[in-house]
């Protein structure tokens, strides 16, 4: 979503701000529109994860707790995974892919980023 100033997105809450587009990315000048941005992109990418996890482990028949015991991590952990309210790490996402029986690369090759 491109605005011509932050004073659109926050309406009359005195928050104004502007934007400059060098170099194919947005700069914006506005504190708290950077960070409102950033937050939707990030929460973005945890639902994606966690919602390919999903179906990856709905496919293989398992369910969390099997998926869990498979990776040797904790159940709550894959739920708040799937459901993006975690993030996962690298070396978390390589014990999921294993037990998913795909490698990294063809997990982020399905997440179509």
């Amino acid at each position: 979503m491109y605005l011509e100033n932050a004073s659109n997105l926050y309406g009359n809450m005195g928050i104004s701000g502007r934007r400059v587009q060098r170099r194919g990315c947005i700069q914006l000048f506005t504190n708290c529109y950077v960070r409102v941005i950033k937050m939707q992109t990030e929460e973005q990418l945890l639902v994606k994860i966690g919602s390919t996890i999903k179906s990856e482990r709905m496919k293989n028949g398992l369910s969390q707790a099997d998926l869990a015991e498979q990776s040797n991590l904790h159940k709550n952990f894959i739920g708040m995974v799937e459901r993006g309210q975690r993030g996962a790490t690298i070396a978390s996402l390589q014990k999921i892919c294993l037990a998913l029986g795909i490698s990294l690369g063809e997990f982020f090759q399905s997440l179509n980023l």
